[in-house]
């Protein structure tokens, strides 16, 4: 009986925990870095200029446009002229030496500093998911890395909510008990009863009375 208890204990016990633990679950595909499969070479460069590598990581491919000191990066098909950097694909350009701030699709900016004869990269790298993925730029101009959001994450895809799981409690197991001991049966004697009493009179054939004190003489007979 007591392991009986115990055993429904615990299943109750596990049947909340597991209630407990439902939580939304999200089915969609992280997305992946694309591999760098194409480079360019990088051109000639005039005074004070240096070089910029822009390394395309993501799966689309983006758009680059140069306006004085500021760098305007678009999505595919929504810019309005530039640069092509296809996706996997590293493309170098030329730029003077200076400080330039980089504008994506939202306010923030990223600072890349272009040195005299130097090279700085730009890697393009995807985040989110796939269908729904942001944009990061990383700066690297031999002396420190940054980096900053380009096109923040949109919020699509599908979300697949679990239902809490349905725990059914297994029925208590069947006890098959012996039955209970029992005394064995006595069986009694029948009553005692004496002997129907008989009335006084001959109780022995020929009419004669024997009363104990009757002498039989059989001489014989020839």
């Amino acid at each position: 009986m007591k392991r009986l208890s115990m055993a429904m204990g615990l299943a109750a016990a596990a049947a909340v925990m597991l209630a407990s633990a439902a939580e939304a679950v999200d089915f969609r595909a992280r997305i992946q870095l694309a591999p760098i499969g194409r480079s360019q070479h990088p051109p000639a460069l005039g005074r004070q200029q240096g070089w910029l590598t822009i390394s395309n990581r993501d799966w689309s491919a983006y758009s680059l446009a140069v306006n004085g000191d500021n760098l305007f990066i678009y999505r595919e098909n929504l810019g309005g002229g530039g640069i092509i950097i296809p996706s996997g694909a590293s493309v170098t350009i030329a730029l003077g030496r200076d400080t330039y701030d980089l504008r994506g699709g939202g306010p923030e900016r990223l600072k890349v500093r272009i040195r005299n004869s130097r090279t700085t990269t730009l890697s393009l790298e995807p985040f989110g998911y796939v269908g729904a993925a942001g944009l990061t730029g990383v700066v690297n101009d031999g002396d420190r890395v940054t980096s900053g959001v380009l096109f923040s994450e949109s919020h699509g895809g599908p979300i697949v909510v679990r239902p809490p799981p349905i725990i059914v409690a297994p029925p208590p197991p069947v006890v098959i008990r012996p039955p209970a001991h029992r005394p064995p049966a006595v069986v009694r004697p029948p009553a005692h009863r004496p002997p129907a009493h008989r009335p006084p009179g001959n109780n022995r054939p020929g009419g004669r009375r024997d009363d104990g004190w009757s002498l039989i003489f059989n001489f014989g007979k020839k």
